[in-house]
């Protein structure tokens, strides 16, 4: 319980998290009663309480799917913004646990202005 308010706390504080932000008080009441061992991060939260939806509030299932679209947008400008500089930069990188976004930030002197731009955007701090 603690720890889940501590969190709560830092997202809202943040603006580059407000929809996840938004998400943690929607569904405050249904992540503490179906998902309170889940370590937050990576999409954990917003999985088990999709593996709960049946019993989950309507008011936390719309603000899921706000969360989801946009995470979805905020991919698609990075891929667009990013494409050519992850071909170049990261091509040999396996995918998965942040590793692309942890060679740009490595090759970021190297990377296109706009690929630059969208990573130091609020939406992308946080990444490594």
């Amino acid at each position: 319980m603690k720890k889940l308010l501590i969190i709560s706390l830092l997202l809202f504080a943040h603006p580059s998290f407000s929809k996840e932000g938004q998400m943690m008080e929607a569904c405050k009441s249904d992540v503490e009663k179906h998902c309170s061992g889940v370590e937050p991060g990576e999409g954990r939260i917003i999985k088990c309480l999709m593996g709960h939806k049946e019993h989950v509030s309507e008011t936390c299932k719309n603000q899921i799917k706000e969360t989801k679209e946009d995470r979805k947008e905020k991919r698609a400008e990075f891929k667009e913004a990013c494409a050519q500089d992850v071909k170049t930069h990261c091509g040999d990188v396996s995918m998965g646990k942040g590793a692309i976004m942890e060679c740009l930030h490595g090759k970021k002197e190297s990377l296109s202005a706009g690929c630059r731009e969208t990573m130091g955007n609020k939406k992308f701090k946080g990444s490594k």
